[in-house]
């Protein structure tokens, strides 16, 4: 019964562990594409790539390797901030995201 007990909860853990939960996927994805440096939602452009950046952290120790930053503005409101965040991570899951929201 321990072993049993044991076996469920590592399962349930590599279960959650491994499916990221910030990835869109199936027909959500299917909504989005990309032009030159536009992000379209539903055929309407939501943001654009405006730069990247490429940062070392020191304080990730002796092997620490340089990260891309990808810095895009949102300049279509119809979808969150998040929704957005969502699809870059999707796309770009190894750099560091940046949306840049403007002012109204």
């Amino acid at each position: 019964m321990k072993n049993l007990i044991i076996g469920v909860v590592l399962l349930t853990c590599l279960a959650n562990c491994s499916t990221d939960k910030e990835l869109i996927k199936g027909s959500e994805l299917e909504k989005w594409a990309i032009s030159n440096d536009t992000i379209f939602y539903s055929k309407k452009p939501v943001a654009y790539y405006d730069h990247s950046e490429y940062e070392l952290n020191p304080g990730h120790g002796k092997r620490a390797k340089p990260i891309q930053e990808l810095s895009i503005t949102q300049i279509n409101f119809e979808i969150t901030t998040d929704q957005l965040i969502k699809y870059v991570h999707t796309i770009h899951n190894k750099q560091k995201v940046e949306i840049v929201v403007p002012r109204k």
